[in-house]
Parts: C-alpha cells; sequence; structure tokens
C-alpha cells in the first residue's frame, strides 16, 4: 500500500485480490479507494459495524433513494422469485436463508412454494411487520453474530453485501451456514455498470455510510475463488435503472431505455449477480 493515500494503513488491501488501492474519488467525508489489480472499490475511512447498522432505520427504506420499499420492492423480489423458480433452484422441501430479508416478501413467496425459510435483517421494524403480514420469524442483526445453527441448500444476499465492513469474515460466515453443494446468489451495484459510467461520483449508489463495497466481476471471482468457492454464473441487470431513465427529458426517455438495454446485454448493467457454489468435501 502507498502511503501517499492519507489515513490508509499499510496494511489495508483490496478484500477481494489483495491488491494496492489508488485514489478514485473524493466524496466530502469519504473517499472511493479502487483496486489497481481487480478494480473492486470500498470507501475509506472504514465506517465500524455500530456505525453502519445505525444506518438501518425505517427511514432509511422510505427516504430519496428507496422511495418507498414497499411499493418499489415487491415487484423487485417477484421478478428475482420467478428467475429462480424458471432455474430450478426454488423447489418444494428446501431451506433457504435470504439475509438483508427487508420486509420479508421474497420469504413468503418461497414458503408458500413448501420451502423452509429463515430472514436476517438489520432493521429492527421489519421483524414485526414479517411476522403481522406473512406469518414469518426474521432474526434482527448481523448474520456473522446471529449464532443460526442450521445450514442451508441455498442464501440469498440481494444488495446487502455493499453495506458490509468486514467482507472476509462474512464469506466465511456464509460457508459455514450452507450447506456442501450449496448456491449463495448475490447482487450488488456494479461498479462497471451502466449507472456509475454514466453519473461517474454522482451515481446514486455511491452514498456512504450506507454502501461500503463495490465490486467488478474479477473482484468477485478472486474473491470466492481464494475463499474456496465455484462460481458458476457471472451477469448483470438493469431492473432499478428507472432513476436512471427519469433522469433524462421526458421525450428521450425511451432512447435512454433502449440505450441502457444495449449496454445491459453486453454486461454494463447496473446490478451484478454471481451465482456461487460451495464445493463438496
Amino acid at each position: 500500500m502507498h502511503s501517499e493515500i492519507e489515513g490508509v494503513r499499510m496494511r489495508d488491501k483490496c478484500f477481494c485480490c489483495n491488491g494496492e488501492f489508488k485514489l478514485k474519488y473524493n466524496l466530502d467525508k469519504y473517499r472511493l479507494l479502487k483496486c489497481k489489480t481487480c478494480g473492486s472499490a470500498f470507501i475509506f475511512p472504514r465506517l465500524t459495524d455500530d456505525e453502519v447498522e445505525a444506518t438501518y432505520t425505517e427511514e432509511y427504506f422510505s427516504d430519496s433513494y428507496y422511495k418507498d420499499y414497499l411499493e418499489t420492492g415487491k415487484p423487485y423480489m417477484e421478478r428475482i422469485f420467478k428467475q429462480l423458480k424458471s432455474e430450478g433452484i426454488v423447489k418444494p422441501a428446501r431451506e433457504m436463508l435470504d439475509i438483508g430479508c427487508a420486509s420479508g416478501y421474497l420469504l413468503y413467496l418461497m414458503k408458500n412454494e413448501g420451502l423452509k425459510v429463515l430472514g436476517v435483517e438489520m432493521a429492527e421494524h421489519w421483524n414485526k411487520y414479517a411476522k403481522e403480514n406473512y406469518s414469518i420469524e426474521i432474526l434482527t442483526g448481523d448474520f456473522t453474530k446471529s449464532e443460526i445453527k442450521q445450514r442451508f441448500d441455498f442464501i440469498t444476499m440481494f444488495h446487502v453485501l455493499e453495506h458490509i465492513v468486514d467482507i472476509p469474515e462474512a464469506i466465511k460466515e456464509l460457508g459455514e451456514l450452507l450447506k456442501d453443494g450449496g448456491l449463495i446468489i448475490i447482487e450488488v451495484p456494479y461498479i462497471n455498470g451502466i449507472g456509475s459510467i454514466l453519473k461517474g461520483k454522482n451515481w446514486s449508489q455511491l452514498n456512504p455510510p450506507n454502501h461500503i463495497n463495490f465490486f467488478t466481476k474479477k473482484g468477485f471471482r478472486l474473491l470466492f475463488h481464494n475463499a474456496g468457492f465455484q462460481i458458476e454464473k457471472i451477469s448483470t441487470n438493469s431492473y432499478n435503472s428507472q432513476s436512471i431513465i427519469q433522469s433524462f427529458p421526458k421525450m428521450l426517455r425511451w432512447a435512454a431505455t433502449i440505450f441502457i438495454g444495449i449496454f445491459t446485454f453486453f454486461g454494463f448493467g447496473g446490478n451484478l449477480r454471481v451465482y456461487v457454489k460451495k464445493k463438496g468435501k
């Protein structure tokens, strides 16, 4: 690590590949440092677990970024559910863990298919909501500290890993929670995607202290390969691109939709999704 990046310690290396950093953006109180090897990027100074946990208020799910999670989250979860079902992942009696489950709606859809489900969520208010609306119990808090004894056929983490302080510890815990041959499905904002390309340092996903990690395809491959997992598939999508489209003049939004579709087709969608398999012993 080069010492000219003020406040970054010599031992601070890329979580994905142990590479060195260079400065990408100054962001008010924070800096975005980009790995010279894999291109993944991280917010510095690093936050503490308590600082990250403090961001998960009820207002977080209804602010200018999320608008109204209950309105926007349901169709997004329904799309994910249909995709996983078409891929043969959704099967009765399978055991599923959804980390960062929010309202528990994806768990509800899975439970109705006969799956055994469990959710973990940092924001405490969703526990009551899931219980009252879906009759689903979810655990509140950091999944790495939850002491879950159960092992799962597959684990979903949709827009969670960008929030986590200790990436190596999270990956280690995922391995402990997964059965041999089990699958982890992760989606995060894509640092090389259409939103980042168009908006640069004004990209809506660059909003520390909420989002602190940004991954590339190469970074994900190295991160999970080094942890002993097998990458099954990496893809991108632009399911939450409405904010970009709406930023264009009304008469140009159709063109923006086509433009984003082209970028997504060539692997530069706004979200990066990875399917990771735990190798059997």
